[in-house]
């Protein structure tokens, strides 16, 4: 069963979650974003990595994501010296993927 417009609903409900939840802990100190990838070489994405070549031209990079490339905006956005006013953002990190929530 294909359960696309599930994910997608998922994923736009996320977007507007960080955006309103940004505004309830912000008196707390608590800061909020997302991360919003593209393809990741890992099990949940397999169904795609299967297609590489296919789904690789989708993107400016032309590969799919390794895991570990999606620490670089993590660890910027935990980092509360350089990141300290960043708040209710969602980044999309897609090597240049023409798609976006």
């Amino acid at each position: 069963m294909n359960m696309i417009g599930a994910y997608s609903v998922s994923k736009t409900a996320m977007v507007a979650m960080v955006k309103a939840l940004s505004f309830e802990l912000a008196a707390r100190d608590i800061r909020i974003n997302s991360i919003c990838p593209g393809v990741v070489r890992t099990k949940f994405a397999g169904a795609l990595t299967e297609q590489e070549e296919e789904i690789s031209a989708q993107f400016a990079m032309g590969r799919v994501a390794e895991p570990w490339e999606m620490g670089g905006m993590i660890s910027f956005l935990s980092d509360n010296n350089r990141a300290s006013y960043i708040t209710g953002e969602n980044y999309t990190v897609c090597g240049g993927g023409n798609f976006r929530l």
